[in-house]
């Protein structure tokens, strides 16, 4: 039977690299293919119909199975006729729409139909979960099915943007199917999934970069139905109809997590989720300076890690699943924060020039994934992970007399989990070539302290199976503090040393070529120590000239030679009477991911900034956020939880406010009104109106004064009381807002004061809230007078952000209202 089998699978191959040769012919002939456009990666015309090779070549293995292999065909269920068919009709509509471009509602109907089919014909009434258990699904169990197939079928199909990229994900999460299904004993399942898998491998000859044919709708959509409806087969319980859902999920994890972070990152950017853009992860990928190749063999990678977690769970205790699924879970949050999916905020001063941003936008730098960095997170969670394993074996040296080695690996998996965990959300694993050891060490241990201190509540509170006394634990925060700063020391020691990852040098732009310029680079030649690579000055007087040996850029083709010759960082040394240009060159280079330094001469104009010592030579460094990970987490937790309880715990109040606002004047409930956010984007921010209706229809835009006689009797009371302000908890629910920030102004007015303003622009580096440090500290704008003042008190807050300033602001702000301090608008 093995014989037989072998000779389907060579079948199989040999048919659909001939079959998708023809296909690829006939789409020639028939101008059937990629047009290219501003979404798609290819820049010339590419053939489909390549899914119509992969359709015969698995129709025709699927007859040959039936003939040669009865053993494990005879017990092909009827329904399996049924799914076959669906998986059939859908290719078809794909094929259809490869050579027609149908309406996308045409094909939503058809997925549709047919999903109800395999609805029809794979019953599920459980769904099991780790830990949890079983859970009966009753009356979702149709439409959850008919969900899951939509959705898979989509995913795979929108994955389908680079060579190779779909197939190679599709053989991957297929072989990882036919080992679940094969330890199910499903051997008809991993059969097909085999079959599927040489079909593609057939059409993979014409489709790996440079692809000469792409599969198109037909390719994409079959594979898509087949592979949800395998994933429900291999995911059953076997001889049960309960789905074990977490193996399905974790196998397919890239289609799943590709199409989930596209879909709201679309909506997040108020676009229709459902169009297509250039959010997706191969985007992002190419987008950061992969080639097309390395991306796609990237997310191989991401897909075969994957495939392997989906794989164990089906053999691990629920315990071991879900730590797993912890780990895993990490993982892929450290992926998409690289990717930029997560976006912390961070200082990035804004351009006010319309034409240099532009020009920014039609370069598409996106330089999220940086890949020196990336890996050097990597080898200090490596190396963490060794002296955590070492501490914890010398500290709970009896373990192997008490525990059975399963229970051994999991104690030491958490005890990972649990270090890495309090480590990389303190941001100690995004070490900067410029970072002071010592500074390392006292962090490290500070943290070592803080988590020691949270195991003795933790085991206090439910005893910890492998602790059994304080002087254990005590030994055990030692071996961590010497192991964990040892470690850290000598893999810092040794990429300092021999120039590797972040620790290398350093390819740096001089801006300007005064005194203050050159006297720099003397010093940075005279410390061995420090990184800079200095590859020229930019002055656009000079241009073309030496200076001490070292090239002149000009300022009009910056932007290529920041590409040209990859540069890291930037050190600004202008006169001081050039401060404008500088503020739009730090704009400028952060948004190219470059590090961006300031010659000390300027600290004077720039109160706020902070300041750093480099091997003994003072510049002023622009930090990329003044928070750490947890900081910003938990700022975001208390932004949602504190929206959710003033927004439906008083919602009562709410009502009888909008209530009044009706009877009180003519005119809506809310009032709304476009502001600018973080970045320079413009949202609608939403408040109880407190003005007469159309206040500004013959004034235009201007500010509220006192005793406004715009203002509503109501509205009065609502501003004395800061009320009219609650409605923008929705704006902090929408992620437009944050409670705690500057607060967002009107265009006209940001337009206008950025040019009266010196540093205006600043305050848009983070979201804005709805109290700040300034609102607290001082009374409502009514000149510009008071707009400098502000400015003073939300630069402090930006370059001294906190999670206990920000605390400290909602507390100043509690007693503010309770106080009734009678500040007018």
């Amino acid at each position: 039977m093995i014989i037989k089998s072998i000779t389907v699978l060579i079948f199989t191959f040999l048919s659909s690299l001939t079959l998708t040769y023809l296909a690829r012919e006939l789409a020639i002939k028939l101008d059937i293919g990629d047009v290219p456009n501003k979404r798609k990666i290819h820049k010339k015309f590419v053939p489909y119909l390549g899914g119509l090779g992969i359709l015969i070549s698995v129709i025709l293995a699927t007859g040959l199975s039936i003939l040669l292999v009865p053993k494990i065909t005879k017990f092909i269920p009827d329904r399996y006729y049924l799914l076959g068919l669906s998986c059939v009709f859908i290719s078809l509509v794909g094929l259809v729409d490869d050579i027609k471009n149908i309406n996308f509602r045409i094909k939503f109907v058809a997925q549709l139909l047919a999903a109800i089919v395999i609805a029809m014909g794979l019953p599920f009434d459980e769904v099991y979960i780790p830990i949890a258990g079983v859970v009966y699904l009753g009356n979702f169990t149709f439409p959850l099915v008919i969900l899951w197939v939509i959705f898979i079928t989509n995913a795979v199909n929108l994955l389908d943007g680079l060579d190779g990229l779909a197939g190679g994900v599709t053989i991957i999460a297929l072989s990882a199917f036919t080992i679940v299904a094969l330890f199910q004993q499903e051997a008809l399942v991993g059969l097909m999934s085999l079959i599927i898998i040489f079909a593609v491998f057939g059409f993979m000859k014409y489709n790996y970069h440079p692809a000469t044919v792409f599969m198109g709708d037909a390719g994409s959509l079959l594979l898509g139905f087949s592979i949800s409806i395998i994933s429900l087969e291999a995911g059953r319980i076997e001889g049960t109809n309960t789905l074990d859902i977490l193996i399905p999920i974790f196998i397919l994890i890239v289609p799943i997590l590709d199409t989930i972070l596209a879909f709201f990152r679309r909506l997040s950017k108020r676009m229709n989720p459902f169009l297509p853009d250039k959010e997706h992860i191969h985007h992002r990928l190419i987008a950061s300076g992969l080639s097309h190749i390395r991306s796609v063999w990237f997310i191989y990678i991401i897909s075969i890690i994957g495939a392997i977690f989906g794989v164990v769970a089906s053999w691990l205790s629920d315990i071991g699943i879900v730590t797993i699924a912890i780990y895993f879970l990490i993982t892929i949050i450290f992926f998409i924060r690289k990717l930029g999916y997560i976006e912390l905020d961070k200082n990035l001063i804004l351009i006010d020039s319309e034409k240099k941003l532009s020009k920014l936008e039609a370069n598409n730098r996106f330089n999220s994934l940086d890949f020196s960095a990336t890996i050097q997170s990597l080898l200090f969670i490596v190396i963490d992970t060794i002296f955590i394993t070492i501490a914890f074996f010398l500290a709970f040296d009896n373990m192997l007399e008490v525990f059975a080695v399963n229970k051994i690996i999991l104690f030491v998996s958490w005890s990972i989990l649990f270090w890495a965990i309090l480590i990389g959300i303190n941001d100690l694993y995004q070490v900067e070539w410029d970072t002071s050891r010592v500074d390392e060490i006292i962090t490290a241990t500070k943290v070592i302290l803080f988590g020691t201190i949270v195991m003795f509540i933790v085991d206090y509170t439910i005893n910890i199976p492998f602790i059994y006394s304080e002087k254990e634990m005590l030994s055990y925060a030692a071996f961590l503090i010497i192991g964990l700063n040892l470690g850290r020391i000598v893999l810092i020691s040794i990429l300092k040393k021999y120039d590797l990852l972040e620790f290398r040098e350093r390819p740096t732009l001089i801006f300007g070529t005064s005194e203050n310029a050159r006297n720099m680079v003397k010093k940075i030649k005279n410390v061995p120590e420090l990184k800079f690579n200095i590859v020229g000055f930019v002055n656009g007087q000079d241009a073309g000239n030496e200076i001490d040996g070292i090239p002149v850029f000009s300022e009009d083709n910056m932007l290529d030679v920041l590409e040209k010759y990859n540069i890291k960082d930037v050190i600004i040394a202008l006169k001081q009477s050039e401060i404008q240009k500088t503020m739009d060159l730090l704009a400028l280079f952060d948004e190219c991911n470059v590090s961006v330094k300031l010659s000390p001469d300027f600290y004077n104009l720039l109160s706020g900034f902070k300041t750093a010592n480099i091997y003994g030579v003072s510049l002023i460094k622009f930090f990329k956020t003044n928070m750490r990970f947890w900081e910003w987490i938990a700022k975001k937790i208390i932004d949602i939880v504190i929206s959710l309880l003033v927004l439906f715990v008083l919602s009562p109040i709410w009502i009888i406010i909008g209530i009044a606002i009706v009877i009180d004047s003519k005119g809506g409930v809310f009032y709304k009104q476009v502001r600018i956010g973080k970045n320079g984007r413009k949202f609608n921010l939403i408040k109880f109106r407190t003005m007469t209706e159309d206040a500004e229809k013959d004034t235009g835009p201007k500010w509220a004064k006192k005793n406004d006689p715009r203002i509503t009797r109501v509205g009065r009371m609502l501003r004395k009381l800061k009320l009219d302000e609650a409605p923008q908890f929705i704006n902090v629910l929408m992620g437009d807002m944050s409670i705690v920030g500057p607060r967002p102004e009107r265009p006209y007015f940001v337009k206008k004061l950025s040019k009266q303003v010196q540093f205006y622009s600043r305050r848009m580096i983070i979201k804005p809230g709805i109290t700040g440090w300034a609102q607290i500290k001082h009374k409502y704008d009514e000149s510009i007078g008071d707009v400098k003042e502000k400015l003073r008190y939300d630069l402090y807050y930006i370059e001294n952000m906190s999670l206990r300033l920000d605390i400290k602001i909602l507390i100043q702000t509690v007693l503010i209202i309770f106080q009734n301090r009678n500040r007018h608008h």
